[in-house]
């Protein structure tokens, strides 16, 4: 079960669980979920991490961007990623861990956190995408498009016009612990 503060049990919101790999798989290896004010929840396979093509080439002189776990209240609406089709878009700041070193590893280090608006937002890789390669730069994305247009529609369906985004590492969530941590305003 997924564990979040009591403020959020009751309430429509959107998670990421993220395997803590140190070393760029550039796969698909994450889950990108919902959860349902009846404590109900639904999930599909995606990615919380970038992939190797942005560690390698960087678009932020900062380094790239790897979303801190952390829960982003009303962080995220239905808008355009980058002008072509209708996802989840960051409209507040968000924190991200910057990796500049261009190596396969990705670097999780406090001092380099930066708050922002980077257009971290949520979206879809191709239609059954292998490998994350240049889908994310630091976005939450999902390896499939038919899953993504299941999702969207499950947004669009709560008729809420801001999304709360609650990002945990899976160890996190299989340990059962409370997670509390980074509550984003």
């Amino acid at each position: 079960m997924l564990q979040v503060p009591d403020k959020f049990k009751d309430k429509f919101f959107v998670y990421g669980l993220r395997t803590k790999d140190i070393e760029c798989k550039n796969a698909f290896d994450d889950i990108i979920g919902v959860h349902y004010p009846d404590g109900k929840t639904k999930e599909w396979v995606g990615t919380t991490k970038p992939g190797i093509y942005y560690l390698k080439h960087l678009i932020n002189a900062g380094g790239c961007a790897i979303l801190k776990e952390g829960i982003y209240e009303d962080t995220y609406q239905i808008a355009l990623h980058q002008n072509k089709y209708e996802a989840l878009c960051q409209r507040k700041f968000v924190s991200c861990y910057r990796d500049i070193n261009k190596d396969n590893m990705y670097d999780y280090d406090p001092k380099t956190v930066t708050t922002g608006m980077y257009g971290i937002n949520i979206h879809h890789a191709g239609i059954d995408s292998t490998k994350v390669d240049n889908w994310s730069a630091g976005c939450q994305v999902f390896k499939k498009l038919a899953d993504f247009n299941e999702f969207l529609q499950i947004c669009r369906d709560t008729k809420q016009k801001y999304f709360t985004y609650i990002l945990q590492n899976i160890e996190t969530f299989q340990s059962g612990k409370q997670f509390t941590q980074g509550i984003q305003v």
